[in-house]
């Protein structure tokens, strides 16, 4: 792979909907290490500082109730 930090690419509502817990997890771990890449650019950091509210504001709800899926 890149060596690095990778930048998680931007995931739709759709996609960010279907995520299991532990892909909501796994994906707040991405974005953590991508916004502490040094090279990414202001609207990048933006973008996943507000997907990384959005992930965990989800994990909240997801906790709060039990999922029938």
């Amino acid at each position: 792979g890149a060596t690095g930090t990778q930048v998680p690419e931007p995931l739709t509502d759709e996609e960010l909907k279907s995520l299991t817990r532990a892909q909501i997890t796994q994906r707040i771990g991405d974005v953590f290490r991508g916004m502490r890449n040094k090279d990414i650019d202001p609207e990048t950091k933006e973008r996943l500082e507000a997907e990384r509210k959005t992930l965990m504001q989800m994990l909240r709800e997801r906790s709060s109730t039990n999922e029938e899926k």
